[in-house]
C-alpha cells in the first residue's frame, strides 16, 4: 500500500495534480488496520498534499449503528451523510462552480436525475430530503410503537428547539419501500396511525422541522432505520 501511495504522489508531483485525498469512514476497530490508514494518511501530509479525514463520527455525523452496512462500507443512509460533507467541504475549499443546466455540461444533470432515481426509495419523498436542512435539530429518539389490532401508536422525545414533527412508515422490511408521508404533529409527542393492514410489518420515523429567520422550513435529521412492529389479526 505504502509503494502504491507512494507511485501516485509521484505521479501527483510530476503532473502538479491538486490532489485531496480522504478517508472514508468506517466502522472497524482492528489497531493493525487503523494503523495502516494512520501511516498512510501521515505519508500523504510529508508530501505536503491534503489529507480529509472522516472516520470521526462527530465530523460527518456518522452513527455506527445504523450507517454501516459492513464494517467497511456505509449504507445508503451513511453514504448520503458523507456525500453532502464532502460536497460542502469542495465546495466551500476549492474553485468548484456548479455546471447544472449550461450547456456542454449535460452529465451534470444526468449524474443528479440518476442519483435521486437510485437513492430516492431509501429516503424521504423527494422535496422532503431536498429542502433546507437543519443539522442543529437532533434526531428524535423513538419509543417502542405500541400495536393495537391494526392501530399502531408511535411515540418519541422531544426535541430542543423544533417547531413541530413529521412522521412517516413504510412497510416491508426496514430497507424495502418507500417511505410515506403519514401525519404533521405540532402539539404533542405521540401518533396513532389507523388504517393499516393485519399482520403487517409497518417502521416508522419522525421527522423534526423548525423555521430559519426567513421563514423558509428546516428539516432536521432522523432515524434512517426507524422503529417496527406488527399489527395484529384481522378481527372478526
Amino acid at each position: 500500500q505504502t509503494e502504491c501511495m507512494e507511485d501516485l504522489l509521484d505521479y501527483c508531483d510530476e503532473e502538479q495534480i491538486n490532489a485531496l485525498f480522504v478517508t472514508v469512514p468506517q466502522a472497524i476497530s482492528d489497531e493493525t488496520v487503523l494503523g495502516q490508514l494512520n501511516e498512510l494518511e501521515s505519508l500523504v501530509q510529508e508530501r505536503g498534499y491534503d489529507c480529509l479525514d472522516l472516520m470521526d463520527p462527530a465530523v460527518t455525523g456518522i452513527q455506527p449503528a445504523i450507517d454501516f452496512y459492513n464494517e467497511q462500507h456505509t449504507n445508503v443512509h451513511g453514504s448520503l451523510k458523507v456525500s453532502k460533507y464532502l460536497a460542502d467541504y469542495l465546495a466551500e475549499n476549492y474553485a468548484f462552480t456548479d455546471k447544472r443546466g449550461l450547456p456542454g455540461w449535460e452529465s451534470w444533470d444526468e449524474s443528479v436525475e440518476l442519483y435521486n432515481d437510485v437513492i430516492g426509495p431509501y429516503t424521504l419523498p423527494f422535496e422532503r430530503w431536498h429542502a433546507r436542512r437543519s443539522y442543529n435539530l437532533s434526531i428524535p429518539k423513538l419509543d417502542k410503537l405500541k400495536v393495537d389490532g391494526q392501530l399502531i401508536t408511535v411515540s418519541w422525545a422531544e426535541t430542543e428547539g423544533v417547531y413541530g414533527y413529521d412522521v412517516y412508515r413504510k412497510a416491508e422490511d426496514e430497507y424495502d419501500g418507500y417511505w410515506v408521508y403519514v401525519a404533521t404533529v405540532e402539539d404533542g409527542l405521540s401518533l396513532t396511525d389507523c388504517g393499516l393492514f393485519p399482520e403487517t410489518k409497518y417502521t416508522y420515523t419522525v421527522v423534526p422541522y423548525s423555521y430559519g429567520e426567513d421563514g423558509s422550513v428546516r428539516y432536521g435529521n432522523f432515524d434512517y432505520t426507524g422503529v417496527s412492529a406488527t399489527t395484529g389479526e384481522e378481527k372478526t
